[in-house]
């Protein structure tokens, strides 16, 4: 066994991860360091034939509650924790009769591990580390005097810095690994509390099946109530129903009229609203039948048995709605297999939506913006009727909650064509051509879109095919334009302006480089969005990479642009761009180009002008 006689100061080691333990005792033990552990660490010291004391021992109390309570001793802590520079701290732990400890190396119980493994919740909790966090996080506020290691990573760099300074720790690295306990322990208080939010220690539902029947799948409640208590007979739900139930949900909160929505393969296939829900499934359903079989229908009105009467003739694997008269239940459940929920019951749809990946979990706001009139925003000179915007809003509420690319018809607030899923959004538009019934196709329908159409080849489609408006996100309206003034004309000045700016997650969009005329200086001009102007002016200023004789700002621009494929290769494009806006007397301020679009910025006050004067000039307003 290694021990030495002149031992004055000692390690606290208490370490769930023991790789490397060999190494760092070894070299410990040659700057006279004694070590003090707990339970299974310190047989493992010994095990490695080294002398060490048993934390118990010192203290004179035994581990309680299963080993809940080791280290969580007055002694301890008053060990780590005095000033060795107050007289009064000085008095009080000699008092204590307990080894100086001078040096405190433990890493956690790895919860991250055990919150992903499939263990009960009560071993999960279990696992959430008391004393080592108290231990590191009195080390660290006592920097000045203790030096904390929490990872065997950084063993290394402790005997190194030992080494140099023969035989103890510099107080910059002392003051290092301090921040970086703090850091730790607060992730990892963070990932404990996140699991007790979100799982609100409840089991796991074990379904059917997954997404394919050979797949397995669980359901994680993080409610006390979930809405399994509020399914009333039918079969099991699986995992497509839950998720066809959350997807119908999330529509359904854009509509407060009798409205219905059929859900298939977690996209809408029929929506509608009427002057009562009857009419509103009527319409709902015909707007793609052979897609709603087997379906799930959501209703925002109490099914009455005139309802459930129709519902019953036809084939739908779950039936969602606030509540059910009692004759409606009596009809509906000679189906058994039938699944039926009262929706008024569940929980309001999480503001926050979370995706797993490979690395990580990705999440983001639910988008709950409201759409209404305020909403819209009339960029050509024909003005609609009232009652075209209305579908217009209506289409556009829809199309929110279907997979992009997204396209979606409506005629007198009933969907009439959903185009879901595609890879181009000119294939979207085609599929919801298909699905238009012969009935409606020579009728005229509104369109919405879940993106900007970056070519004309779906808007002259939807021409053709008696279309009559369309929506769509709004473009670039609210832009910053930045111009940097005698910046050094030299190689690599610009991935220096834009570096910083990539790292903080700030999308630049147009770019211009003025030809410099000294071939010493050139002026730079780019845009960006007004959230990010603040952050940006700030990183620009700070970065000494980068000189510049002033900066000017623009916060009131717009970017307008025209796309289409070939657009520098076709002849007069450009100039018929440029002479309709000069026409108007609208003042470009930067030009960009590429292969399909050219984009000018132009004053925010004449945004609308702009617009309106280029659909006029290649006649876009159909």
């Amino acid at each position: 066994m290694v021990y030495r006689s002149n031992i004055k100061k000692y390690a606290l080691i208490s370490v769930f991860d023991k790789s490397n333990l060999k190494f760092l005792c070894n070299n410990l033990i040659k700057h006279n360091i004694g070590f003090v552990s707990t339970g299974s660490t310190c047989d493992k010291i010994r095990d490695l034939g080294f002398r060490c004391q048993e934390i118990s021992k010192l203290t004179k109390v035994k581990e309680m509650l299963d080993g809940r309570i080791k280290s969580l001793n007055h002694k301890v802590h008053a060990s780590i924790l005095y000033k060795r520079t107050s007289l009064s701290h000085q008095k009080s732990f000699k008092k204590l009769n307990f080894p100086k400890i001078d040096y405190v190396i433990v890493n956690l119980y790895p919860f991250k591990k055990t919150q992903d493994s499939n263990l009960d919740k009560n071993k999960i909790i279990d696992m959430i580390d008391i004393g080592g966090p108290a231990m590191l996080r009195s080390a660290a506020k006592n920097f000045e005097s203790v030096t904390t290691i929490c990872s065997p990573a950084d063993y290394k760099k402790f005997i190194n810095n030992l080494n140099i300074n023969k035989g103890i720790t510099s107080i910059k690295f002392r003051k290092l690994m301090a921040s970086k306990i703090f850091e730790h322990t607060s992730k990892y208080d963070s990932l404990i509390s996140t699991w007790l939010k979100e799982k609100k220690l409840t089991k796991k539902i074990k379904l059917k099946y997954g997404e394919n029947p050979n797949q397995n799948s669980y359901f994680q409640k993080s409610r006390s109530k979930t809405i399994f208590d509020y399914q009333i007979g039918g079969k099991e739900l699986g995992y497509n129903n839950i998720l066809d139930v959350n997807e119908g949900l999330c529509c359904m909160n854009e509509f407060k009229e009798p409205t219905c929505i059929i859900i298939k393969h977690n996209n809408p296939c029929g929506v509608a609203s009427d002057i009562n829900i009857n009419k509103a499934f009527k319409k709902a359903y015909s707007s793609d039948k052979k897609s709603a079989f087997g379906g799930v229908v959501l209703v925002n009105k109490k099914i009455t048995n005139d309802l459930a009467k129709i519902l019953q003739k036809y084939f739908f694997e779950i039936i969602v709605a606030p509540s059910f008269d009692k004759k409606s239940l009596t009809t509906l459940k000679l189906k058994k297999q039938l699944i039926l929920i009262e929706s008024n019951k569940l929980s309001k749809i999480k503001n926050i939506n979370f995706r797993s990946t490979v690395s990580g979990t990705l999440y983001q706001k639910n988008n709950y913006q409201r759409i209404n009139n305020k909403f819209l925003k009339l960029v050509s000179i024909k003005k609609s009727p009232k009652s075209v915007i209305e579908d217009l809003i209506f289409a556009f509420k829809v199309v929110k909650h279907v997979k992009s690319n997204a396209i979606v018809f409506v005629k007198n607030k009933q969907t009439i064509g959903i185009g879901a899923g595609q890879m181009s959004r000119l294939d979207a538009t085609k599929i919801a051509l298909m699905k238009l019934k012969d009935s409606v196709s020579k009728t005229r329908f509104v369109c919405a879109s879940d993106a900007f159409f970056p070519f004309t080849d779906s808007i002259k489609l939807l021409k053709r095919n008696n279309c009559i408006a369309i929506v769509q996100p709004k473009g670039s309206k609210n832009d910053s334009k930045i111009t940097l003034v005698g910046v050094k004309d030299r190689p690599g000045v610009a991935a220096s302006i834009f570096e910083p700016l990539f790292k903080n997650s700030i999308n630049v969009d147009m770019v211009v480089q003025n030809v410099s005329s000294n071939k010493k200086e050139t002026d730079l001009t780019f845009t960006i969005k007004n959230e990010d102007l603040i952050k940006t002016e700030k990183l620009i200023k700070k970065n000494k990479k980068i000189k510049f004789s002033k900066i000017i700002i623009d916060k009131k621009v717009s970017k307008v642009s025209i796309v289409g494929v070939g657009m520098i290769t076709t002849p007069g494009v450009t100039f018929r761009m440029f002479n309709a806006l000069a026409k108007k007397k609208i003042n470009i301020l930067v030009i960009s180009t590429s292969e399909i679009k050219i984009s000018v910025l132009v004053d925010r006050k004449n945004l609308k002008k702009a617009v309106d004067v280029l659909h006029k000039e290649f006649k876009l307003d159909y």
